[in-house]
This record gives C-alpha cells, sequence and structure tokens, in this order.
C-alpha cells in the first residue's frame, strides 16, 4: 500500500514537471544588483542662528542589494552645502553615512536643498534634502551693517554665490538699516530676469532694518563660467538715491544626469598643448600664437565659452562646434600695452567634455623694451 502511494506522488511531481516545461515557465534567475536604503531622506534642521556657524546632518544608509554598493559622486544644488561620503565600495548588508553640512551665515529665511547622489543602483540617482529657516541676528548693528551707502548701511554690496550648476539656483540677502533721520523708501528694484528681489518692507523709519532677499538662477540657455551682474535699488534718499549691488556667480555644466552610455558617445576635447611661452617679446610688437583642439569623442563638441584672465589677451577660435574627428584652430593674441618684464596670464576653454568642462590654458612672456 505505501508503494503505491509513492508511486502516484512521483507520478504527479513528474507531471507538474512536464506541465510547467510545455508552459514555457523555468525559474527566473537572481539579478546581482545594489541598492541603498536609506532611513529618511529630508532633514529639517529646524531655526538655525545665522551666525551660529555650520551646521550637519548624517545621512545612514543600507546595501540591501547583492553586489558592493558604489557611489561615484554627489552633487549639491548649492555652493552653501558640502558633503562628505565613503569613497569605497559599501559591501552588501554594510552601512554608510553620507555627511551633509550647510553654511547658514548670509542665508536669511527658509531654505530647501537638494544632494543627489549618483550611484551603480538602478535607478542611479538618489535625491537627500535639506531644510530649516535661518534667523537673521542683527544684535551688533555695527558689526552687522559696515558699508555705508548714502544715508543707509548695508551689510555687503556684493553677493558672492560661488559654483552653482546650470539647473540649480541659490539664494542669498541683503540687509539695509536707515542711519538716516527720515523715512527710506525703496521706489523701484531694477535686476537681470534671471534675479528674483523680494523685500520684507518698502519704508524703512530711521534706525530700523529690512531685508532684500535674493535668489539667482542660471540664465536659460546657460552662460557657462565667471557672471557679474548688477541690482540697482531707488530709494528717496538725497546723498546717493540709487544703490548699486553687484551679483558674482560661476555657473558649470551638471552631467550628473548623463547615463553610462551617454558618457561614452560624449564629446571630448583634446589641445595640443595646455601651455604657451611667448618666450622674449619687444613692447611694440603684438604677439599671436595658435593651438589646435580635436573632438576626440563621438557627439558634437561645443565650445561653450573662452573666458580670459585679462583683457589684454585676446583668445579665438574658428569653430565652435567640431564634430566626431574635426579640428579647430585657436588663436591667441597678446596686447603688450604697459607691460614690462616677464608676465604670466590664463585663459578658460569652456565645453561640453563632461570629464573636463573647464580647461586652464596658461600664457607666460617676457616683455622687452
Amino acid at each position: 500500500m505505501k508503494k503505491s502511494y509513492v508511486l502516484i506522488l512521483l507520478t504527479c511531481l513528474s507531471l507538474a514537471l512536464q506541465a510547467q516545461k510545455k508552459n514555457g515557465k523555468t525559474p527566473e534567475p537572481k539579478i546581482k544588483v545594489a541598492q541603498v536604503v536609506f532611513p529618511t531622506m529630508v532633514w529639517d534642521f529646524g531655526n538655525i542662528n545665522e551666525r551660529g556657524g555650520y551646521v550637519s546632518h548624517d545621512f545612514e544608509f543600507t546595501n540591501t542589494g547583492t553586489i558592493p554598493l558604489v557611489i561615484e559622486d554627489v552633487k549639491t544644488s548649492c555652493g552653501c552645502t558640502s558633503t562628505q561620503w565613503p569613497h569605497d565600495p559599501i559591501a552588501p548588508g554594510a552601512k554608510g553615512i553620507i555627511k551633509a553640512v550647510f553654511q547658514p551665515l548670509g542665508r536669511q529665511g527658509s531654505f530647501n536643498k537638494e544632494i543627489t547622489l549618483v550611484t551603480n543602483t538602478a535607478p542611479s540617482g538618489r535625491v537627500l534634502k535639506i531644510t530649516g529657516y535661518v534667523i537673521p541676528n542683527n544684535n551688533d548693528v555695527g558689526e552687522m551693517y559696515k558699508y555705508q551707502y548714502g544715508n543707509i548701511a548695508v551689510n555687503t554690496n556684493v553677493l558672492n554665490f560661488g559654483r552653482i550648476p546650470d539647473t540649480g539656483s541659490d539664494s542669498s540677502y541683503i540687509g539695509i538699516f536707515n542711519i538716516g533721520v527720515k523715512t527710506l523708501e525703496i521706489t523701484k528694484i531694477e535686476a537681470p530676469a534671471n534675479i528674483v528681489v523680494t523685500k520684507n518692507a518698502s519704508r524703512l523709519v530711521p534706525y530700523t532694518d529690512l531685508t532684500l532677499y535674493v535668489n539667482f538662477y542660471p540664465v536659460k540657455p546657460a552662460d557657462y563660467g565667471q557672471i557679474k551682474q548688477e541690482i540697482l535699488v531707488y530709494t528717496n534718499d538725497d546723498t546717493l538715491p540709487v544703490k548699486k549691488f553687484y551679483v558674482n556667480a560661476d555657473v558649470f555644466q551638471d552631467f550628473s544626469k548623463l547615463s553610462k552610455s551617454d558618457l561614452k558617445k560624449a564629446p571630448a576635447l583634446q589641445l595640443n598643448k595646455n601651455a604657451i611661452d611667448f618666450g622674449d617679446v619687444h613692447y611694440f610688437e603684438y604677439p599671436e600664437r595658435s593651438f589646435q583642439v580635436v573632438n576626440k569623442g563621438k557627439r558634437d563638441l561645443i565650445i561653450k565659452r573662452l573666458v580670459r584672465s585679462c583683457n589684454c589677451i585676446y583668445p579665438t577660435i574658428d569653430k565652435m562646434v567640431l564634430k566626431k574627428g574635426e579640428k579647430a584652430n585657436l588663436k591667441v593674441k597678446w596686447d603688450l600695452k604697459n607691460i614690462v618684464g616677464p608676465d604670466e596670464k590664463s585663459f578658460k576653454i569652456i565645453s561640453n567634455d563632461p570629464k573636463q568642462p573647464e580647461i586652464d590654458v596658461q600664457l607666460k612672456i617676457n616683455v622687452t623694451p
């Protein structure tokens, strides 16, 4: 009797396996992947003092995948935020930390900053966020408002935003204190279209202050490299009605969202030399030297901009778009007016080459009488 039961059981198993084969169902192979899991991807610092120094938070994560996790890069949306992350692979089941550091000085008001991770996971991108509110510190007026503009004092007349990706933005503020004897009125604010300025008041009685909140967005299409712009604030101040503020930023192209396939097909800029020594040149001359630029990549190489360190040098290129294998001539002229003896200058080539989007070219000369 027992033998009959065993025989029946084996027959059923055999029939089940044959049916599975007929239906085309086979066990799916396990895919080996890395997976990064964060218990929390948003951290709120709450209220922080503007002059309280840096604040930081550790985003802890775990590799829940089956292969080592590799963090290839970490991008921030603002120069006020920096990061620290492990550069060695994270084994399956192991933990790691992404440290986010925020500088509140000059960042009054609410903030919401993004931190983008580029990893070997699928999908490769992960976005962390830090938020909070920076409380202005106005306890010491003399220390806070150091620069006088007619009958007002300001905390700064220059906003330096640092490096900003063309996909990002940044914010800061201008503090204004009325040191005059009459009420100050702001009648108009002029700013480029990519700079948004708002204010918390339009009228300022003597010995009080107000704040101009400034948000900077790279222009579209982006003008890469060092950007210098101005904000004009019109007032009823008899001594200096128009207040001028300067805005500086260094805009760079964000390649963080390019896939590995895109990177393999990307353009690649190659120079035949990264420096030129003009040698001894008489100061009555107007010397010129040449470089050769080649696109060693697969897609079109686009020269976005040539940025010079001095108005005395004039770099020009005969092609701004180079197809695969195409060459271009880059020439540099040097105006020797008011130059005697050895001198050094440089210029920067900004392109859509993701591996080296900015290349510095060094120039040397010795001007003889």
